[in-house]
């Protein structure tokens, strides 16, 4: 399951991420289908601490896989314990992101055969994250951290693969991939509360498919 989400995600260079607890059980199905319409296939869901509502991701991720299966490759995000990688295992999760470094998360989900990808803000964190046995590592928050500071990161540390992620546009996407990111996460563009309340699928489709057309020249 893990050697199929890195090969997938190598590929595909994109995650698109909707966060759990905020759509009905419809209009994630919809959103998703908007991904795969639009030429994706790796979806994250939050988990919703903010709102307490942890519980609710789980069960997104259990009706995700029940509605698209082997289709969709679906994880869980804001993953901050060993007890969260295990419920979205449970759920039918093939992966965990993070925003935050914690070593046992990285070993849960080797343990479970999961892609792990947690977060890093320093050269330090993104090592320990590698020598740790994280996949990918979240560059957190990428967007205020800037290209600049990517680039001499990566310097020194460049046989690490990044993943951007932050408010991101179609442009600091390319400019993610061009300074050497492996991929990016989009979020705000396509799990906008305007677009889900007005059920602008299509819309959905169409920034998607943006988004992989971009990837597709990397």
């Amino acid at each position: 399951m893990r050697e199929a989400v890195v090969e997938e995600l190598d590929r595909a260079k994109l995650m698109c991420i909707f966060r759990g607890g905020k759509l009905s059980d419809d209009e994630l199905r919809r959103s998703c289908q908007a991904v795969l319409d639009g030429g994706a296939r790796i979806v994250e869901l939050t988990y919703n601490h903010n709102d307490d509502k942890v519980e609710e991701t789980p069960r997104a991720i259990a009706l995700l896989r029940e509605t698209f299966g082997d289709d969709l490759m679906v994880g869980s995000g804001t993953t901050l314990n060993v007890e969260e990688v295990r419920m979205a295992h449970e759920a039918g999760a093939s992966f965990v992101v993070s925003p935050v470094l914690d070593k046992g998360v990285i070993e849960e989900a080797a343990r479970l055969d999961l892609m792990c990808m947690p977060g890093a803000g320093s050269a330090t964190e993104a090592l320990r994250a590698y020598e740790w046995g994280a996949d990918y590592v979240k560059l957190f928050p990428a967007g205020e951290m800037g290209i600049g500071y990517a680039r001499a990161l990566m310097a020194p540390l460049g046989f690490i693969k990044y993943f951007a992620v932050c408010r991101m546009t179609p442009g600091f996407f390319e400019e993610c991939l061009r300074a050497g990111f492996a991929g990016a996460g989009v979020s705000s563009c396509i799990n906008a509360p305007e677009l889900i309340a007005s059920r602008a699928f299509d819309e959905i489709e169409r920034r998607v498919a943006e988004y992989v057309a971009i990837a597709a020249r990397f």
